[in-house]
């Protein structure tokens, strides 16, 4: 390999790790499309761009930063009642990844590896193997993602560079434009999962077992904050921002207020109502929002809420297998037409199958109580 060849995959290994760890508004990872993404698809222009950006970053004072990311970890953790020994090691590992700043991307890898092999007891080749497969997820990521997530973490570092507060208007947006990519952090969790799997010993699954399920409380706690933020109902205090001297000022002089989606507020950064569907039939990536509404609206309990998102991670992989294998066919009919267009046709069936096998979940008493 040549000088100059090694130091191009040098770079885009760098970058790739600098877009998996930069902190963006609703840190950001999957659609399911392929557990081994292509390493080589990724846009030079992109790559430039988070170039750039990662090297703006440093002008970030993270002295500052850091101890506010800190307390509202703790906060949130504490008001969520997460105090078993997985939470508190995955709040920990959130503190001690985010203290080191954000143009070190390759030293966060590094902290974040060392403490999952510490905790599963890996080996140096195990633990040189996991890591692999958490690079392959973040180059998948890229791929997949990189212009949201170039603009997220843009906006991000604007608003706190120039002391800016967040508005509801602005999470409204940002949770919009993440919702494939925090479905994509849970398909990545799970393949993450299956690949340390093999490697435990057997006294060490009974901790990732347990890790698993205090992923799956944050998870569920996402799902619910994500609905109200969606609806323009962010508050400082849902990030742990209450103390923060920027929002601590914005909310004594009305800065960061809610708003209506159904009425938001006129001039600059108006969100329309239909600016942000709910769920669309011939788009797969907003199905899961109509999952979580049928959990809402039927309460149900937690075995029938995990059979439904079995039912959608079933459908979901169907949709995108078909959208792959007809991927050329189906880009080239208009957004428009995409609700009526014969080619959409499978993905719309798979849809309306989604909603019949939900539908025979909720109990007589349940659907009694959720029906309008």
């Amino acid at each position: 390999m040549s000088m100059t060849t090694h130091r191009q995959s040098y770079r885009r290994f760098r970058l790739t790790v600098t877009v998996m760890t930069l902190t963006t508004p609703l840190v950001s990872p999957a659609l399911v499309y392929s557990a081994d993404p292509p390493q080589d698809g990724i846009d030079p222009t992109l790559l430039e761009q988070f170039h750039r950006l990662s090297e703006h970053m440093g002008q970030l004072d993270w002295d500052r930063e850091y101890p506010i990311i800190e307390r509202a970890m703790h906060d949130i953790w504490k008001r969520n009642g997460w105090t078993n020994e997985a939470d508190r090691f995955a709040r920990d590992l959130v503190c001690e990844v985010a203290a080191i700043p954000p143009t070190q991307p390759l030293k966060r890898l590094q902290v974040c590896n060392e403490r999952v092999a510490q905790r599963y007891g890996l080996s140096e080749d195990q633990a040189v193997r996991f890591q692999r497969a958490m690079m392959r997820e973040a180059a998948g990521m890229l791929v997949r993602n990189g212009g949201m997530i170039l603009k997220q973490t843009r906006e991000w570092m604007e608003a706190r560079a120039d002391g800016t507060p967040f508005t509801p208007q602005q999470v409204a947006e940002w949770t919009g434009e993440s919702r494939p990519l925090i479905l994509e952090m849970r398909n990545s969790v799970d393949r993450l999962a299956k690949e340390l799997e093999p490697m435990l010993e057997p006294a060490k699954h009974r901790t990732l077992k347990l890790d698993l399920r205090s992923f799956d409380k944050r998870r569920r706690f996402m799902d619910r904050m994500t609905a109200r933020w969606t609806e323009g109902k962010w508050r400082p205090e849902d990030w742990g921002l209450q103390d923060d001297p920027v929002h601590t000022t914005a909310s004594h002089t009305g800065g960061a207020s809610t708003f209506s989606a159904a009425n938001p507020p006129a001039g600059k950064g108006r969100i329309k109502s239909d600016a942000i569907p709910r769920w669309i039939g011939h788009e797969p990536s907003t199905w899961f929002a109509y999952v979580l509404d049928f959990e809402k609206r039927f309460n149900l309990d937690a075995g029938q809420m995990s059979t439904a998102e079995s039912i959608h991670a079933e459908l979901l992989e169907r949709a995108n297998h078909f959208s792959k294998t007809r991927a050329e066919s189906l880009q080239s009919v208009p957004t428009r037409q995409r609700g009526t267009h014969e080619s959409y046709e499978p993905i719309r069936q798979l849809f309306l199958e989604l909603k019949s096998r939900l539908d025979a979940i909720p109990t007589t008493s349940q659907r009694n109580r959720g029906e309008p």
